[in-house]
């Protein structure tokens, strides 16, 4: 593990001293780390994940993977799906199912355009997740 933190610290041009006082601890730990002389306890892998979030830890520890976590820029509609309501349930699919009460809180959220910057592009549809994990969404009058 040794030889993958010298080679993290080198990759961002930080000192053993320096990198220690970001994850705050004393830099005599860094210095027994990267001598061999001890481990990495769990206070220095936790300290180390909250200050480089980009740091893949499985890398640091293990050396598996690449050293940076890879990251997936995903779209809120995904090109892959091309049918977009397949995931959602007939009352969703089914706008005239909608209860009244979801019907006002429709009529609610069709007004934003009157708060949204004259430039916006057109609102496809607003999608609202809830606490309990399920999902509901909104078409705009047309």
């Amino acid at each position: 593990m040794k030889d993958r933190l010298l080679k993290f610290l080198k990759e961002e041009k930080i000192s053993s001293t320096r990198f220690a006082e970001e994850i705050g601890v004393q830099p005599s730990s860094i210095s027994h780390i990267l001598s061999g002389r001890n481990n990495p306890g769990y206070d220095f892998i936790v300290k180390t994940i909250k200050r480089y979030t980009k740091l893949n830890i499985e890398w640091l520890l293990t050396g598996a993977g690449e050293m940076y976590k890879s990251y997936k820029q995903s779209t809120l509609f995904d090109q892959k799906n091309n049918n977009p309501d397949k995931n959602l349930s007939p009352k969703e699919k089914n706008p005239s199912d909608i209860p009244e009460r979801e019907k006002k809180q429709t009529s609610e959220i069709a007004d934003i355009s009157s708060v949204l910057p004259a430039q916006q592009k057109d609102i496809e549809r607003i999608v609202v997740f809830f606490k309990d994990h399920t999902f509901t969404h909104y078409l705009p009058e047309k």
